[in-house]
């Protein structure tokens, strides 16, 4: 069995300029994968994006309600800060690896809510780490 991601999209490449069938199932199990990835690696094959894009809200609520912030963020939420803020990071305007930051971090109390988030970069984001 084979881990290596390259090596994974390289074989369905080949597959897909052949124009064999492709059976997802049985890729997975030939490179100890899941359904999700490999259907991920055709996706970007096809479409040059993933099928699936994990959204950034996800993993702040999870967070939030493990510490027992209140509220709920949402993608509209996502959306509408990043239309606020013109797609750009909010400290450098940097357009790329945007990510979702609290401006009061959640681990200094401040709320899960849209009123309280704002797009950084990764850059900008690692260095403000909870401050403010």
């Amino acid at each position: 069995m084979v881990n290596n991601i390259e090596e994974r999209r390289a074989y369905i490449k080949s597959l897909l300029d052949s124009g064999t069938e492709i059976e997802v199932r049985g890729i997975a199990r030939m490179f100890n994968s899941s359904f999700p990835a490999v259907m991920n690696d055709i996706s970007i094959l096809i479409n040059g994006s993933p099928l699936y894009k994990k959204k950034p809200t996800t993993a702040q609520n999870t967070r939030a309600r493990r510490l027992g912030i209140p509220g709920m963020l949402t993608d509209d939420d996502w959306n509408s800060a990043l239309e606020t803020h013109n797609n750009v990071c909010a400290i450098c305007g940097a357009t790329e690896n945007l990510t979702l930051d609290h401006i009061k971090p959640v681990s200094k109390q401040g709320t899960n809510t849209g009123d309280n988030i704002q797009p950084l970069c990764k850059s900008c984001n690692s260095r403000k780490k909870d401050k403010w």
